[in-house]
């Protein structure tokens, strides 16, 4: 019996169903997404008009992008820029100029904001992106972003947007030069320049991931002056790195200073062939200073945990404060020589071939420490605790020693 109920149930159910719709679709589909170029409409630049003095002129704010290579530039400027809020697409083709005439490939004129330049090659150019030069205060850029371009064959600047913080270049790689990139911060890009009085790169608010080499006469790889610098490489004549604090990063000069910093130094290496393998205004940590001459490492304030070398004449480790675990070595002078305290740590001065000889360590304090002089001075203390020398010392206070 309830079987029979459970049948009938169902079959009335079924036959109370309601028919559906038409199978048939009404016609063919149709996008229901909006294109790339209605939600951010696009122009080609090399639909854009110029005039006497540039090629093609970006007088709008908006998208703009390359649909092919500019090869032929008869003006000044290949592309002039006198619009904030404009963004450049360059699609990774080539502007290409003649660095003979004085030309720039991309510029951006007036006093302008938050302009993007990215993806592209640019070559032959006097100046490859830049600034318009003016009157003070007449061009001037901010929030400027310039990302991913390949530059070559110029003469002149690079990239040039000035020194406002908020100025970016990123993942840049140029070859040439008399200034290579110019900006606020700059993170991850490369230059090399072979121009006398060259700045491969040059920043006002930090540099990391980069490298710069200058080979020209009075050159300087990486110049960020009371900058943050990380990770980054420098090498010039003048100098191979100018920062502030810098740290992860290596320094190499040839006639003036490996890297020289208004802050403190960690974990890098500074080399000099002639000068000052690092200098620093601060303290310096976990980092090594060669020079041929003068100082492996110089510190307004303490050395920790680092080794100061010279080939052949001068101080090892010179320090304001304080030394601790590190290691000097000095030629015809001291090898550690400090105004505080040297701790745990070892200083020797060579004699030079004239038979000069120097100081292991000179300090106010040195403590459990070994200081060796080749025939000179090892240790020169007012106190010495628990300390070695190799040759004579001169201590006013022992405790401790053998």
């Amino acid at each position: 019996m309830k079987t029979i109920v459970s049948i009938a149930l169902v079959t009335g159910l079924a036959c109370t169903a309601h028919a559906q719709g038409p199978l048939v679709p009404p016609g063919a589909p149709a996008p229901s997404m909006k294109t790339l170029t209605q939600i951010e409409p696009r122009t080609d630049v090399l639909r854009l008009a110029g005039d006497a003095g540039a090629q093609h002129v970006i007088s709008s704010p908006g998208s703009y992008y390359l649909t092919g290579e500019i090869s032929s530039v008869s003006t000044p400027v290949a592309i002039r820029i006198t619009a904030s809020h404009v963004t450049l697409d360059l699609g990774g083709f080539r502007i290409h100029g003649d660095s003979a005439s004085n030309r720039t490939g991309i510029q951006l004129s007036g006093n302008l904001e938050n302009v993007r330049i990215h993806n592209g090659i640019l070559s032959t150019f006097q100046n490859l992106i830049t600034v318009a030069s003016g009157s003070p205060g007449a061009n001037t850029v901010s929030g400027a972003v310039v990302e991913s371009i390949q530059g070559s064959g110029f003469n002149g600047a690079g990239i040039h947007l000035g020194s406002t913080a908020s100025n970016r270049v990123e993942n840049c790689v140029l070859v040439g030069g008399l200034a290579g990139i110019h900006a606020g911060s700059i993170v991850n890009c490369h230059v090399a320049t072979a121009i006398p009085s060259a700045i491969a790169i040059s920043a006002y608010s930090r540099v990391s991931q980069s490298s710069g080499i200058a080979t020209g006469t009075g050159s300087v790889g990486i110049s960020a002056a009371d900058c943050e610098v990380s990770h980054a490489k420098g090498q010039g004549t003048s100098a191979g790195l100018i920062g502030g604090n810098v740290a992860n990063s290596r320094g190499i000069s040839t006639l003036g200073i490996g890297i020289d910093a208004t802050g403190n130094v960690s974990q890098s290496e500074g080399s000099s062939i002639d000068e000052t393998g690092i200098f620093s205004e601060g303290s310096i940590s976990d980092s090594i200073g060669r020079a041929g001459q003068g100082f492996g490492l110089w510190a307004g304030g303490n050395v920790a945990n680092s080794t100061g070398i010279v080939e052949a004449d001068g101080i090892g480790i010179r320090s304001l404060g304080s030394v601790s675990n590190s290691t000097g070595e000095g030629v015809q002078a001291w090898g550690i020589l400090a105004e505080g305290t040297v701790s745990h740590s070892s200083g020797s001065s060579r004699d030079d071939v004239l038979g000069f000889v120097g100081v292991g360590i000179g300090a106010k304090i040195i403590h459990h420490s070994h200081g060796d002089a080749d025939g000179g001075t090892g240790l020169q203390a007012t106190l010495a605790v628990g300390s070695t020398s190799t040759g004579a010392d001169i201590i006013d206070n022992r405790y401790l020693m053998p």
